[in-house]
């Protein structure tokens, strides 16, 4: 009886004591999998940004060794690429029935709205879509509308015009905010440029900045008018192609 009451204790002991952090090899422990690990890397980075968390700090979070991760998945950039793509595959994409100019202005938005809060994931996004599956699925649908619109050859450039407006953009938001003391000398510059009588165009530049341009209107503007010039540039070409069309008709 003695003995089935110490082997209780211990169990019971056992079973209260915290589990160190390591490879799942118990009994109860179910087996890691990639979807844990990937959801693990995008709340890190929506709480940390993308390169503010380590694969040690990933391991930590999902309670196994580094080195399972490698196995899963892969290296650090491996890693990271996964995990842009499980954010980017939160972006609300635009019915496909939109002609190009809607499913951009609609596409652009919902980038904002999502990658905003997950920093460093449209830095990825701008030097290596072609990396994410969910990126050139995007690209694929949108050069295929672009080259319905009649830029033909053009078509990828416009794409990429479009897709650096809008991550850039949001990759300056990002850099600005990780670094507390770079935002406290933008805002002292502005607030002396933004009075300044010697350099007017400088002053009128500050002084929108600090009174209403934001973010968040600035991206949209900057994207609005980034639309126009590609429209202006579908008009002309679809324009020339017209009267030149004309022309050998009455050839």
């Amino acid at each position: 009886m003695r003995e089935d009451a110490a082997t209780e204790a211990r169990l019971s002991a056992k079973d209260a004591a915290p589990r160190p952090r390591g490879p799942r090899t118990a009994a109860d422990d179910a087996p890691l999998t990639v979807e844990e690990i990937v959801t693990a890397g995008v709340q890190l980075t929506a709480a940390h940004g993308l390169s503010g968390w380590s694969t040690r700090d990933l391991a930590a979070e999902v309670g196994c060794w580094p080195t399972a991760i490698v196995h899963r998945i892969g290296p650090r950039q491996d890693v990271e690429r996964t995990v842009v793509d499980a954010v980017l595959r939160q972006v609300n994409l635009p019915p496909p029935d939109l002609t190009w100019r809607p499913w951009y202005a609609e596409l652009l938005t919902s980038l904002h709205q999502t990658l905003s809060h997950y920093p460093g994931v449209a830095r990825w996004l701008g030097m290596a879509a072609t990396t994410v599956p969910g990126a050139v699925a995007i690209i694929d649908v949108g050069v295929g509308k672009l080259l319905e619109a009649g830029l033909d050859e053009e078509a990828s450039a416009a794409h990429i015009t479009l897709l650096n407006t809008a991550v850039h953009l949001i990759t300056a938001v990002d850099e600005r905010d990780i670094d507390p003391q770079l935002n406290k000398s933008i805002r002292a510059s502005l607030t002396e440029l933004r009075d300044s009588t010697a350099q007017l165009g400088a002053a009128t530049f500050a002084r929108a900045l600090t009174n209403g341009i934001g973010p968040d209107s600035l991206y949209q503007y900057a994207v609005e008018r980034a639309l126009d010039g590609i429209a202006a540039r579908v008009t002309a070409l679809t324009t020339s192609e017209e009267g030149a069309s004309r022309h050998d008709d009455h050839q």
